[in-house]
């Protein structure tokens, strides 16, 4: 492969899946017709990517939670406030 030339996304994926699942990086590279090199890089770059997806995945949930705990607060508010209400019209009577 020529330096600069670039791969249809379709043989990056196979090529990249047949590597992950447990294929030699250099079969792959030949049957491929590309650089084991490349194969490394793109390796690299996809556990990059997996990892921010774990870590995003992670923040959803902490959101998730902290969402949950703040609508918990705003229920109890609620219930306090409609019986300061009632309190307060027993004694405007």
């Amino acid at each position: 492969m020529a330096r600069g030339r670039s791969v249809d996304p379709d043989t990056k994926k196979r090529a990249l899946d047949e590597y992950l699942a447990g294929a030699k990086a250099a079969d792959v590279a030949t049957r491929h017709q590309i650089p084991v090199k490349l194969l490394y890089n793109w390796k690299s770059n996809h556990q990059v990517s997996s990892a921010g997806k774990q870590g995003d995945s992670t923040k959803v949930r902490h959101l998730e939670r902290m969402l949950r705990h703040k609508d918990e607060e705003n229920a109890v508010l609620r219930d306090l406030l409609k019986k300061t209400y009632q309190v307060m019209s027993l004694d405007s009577k």
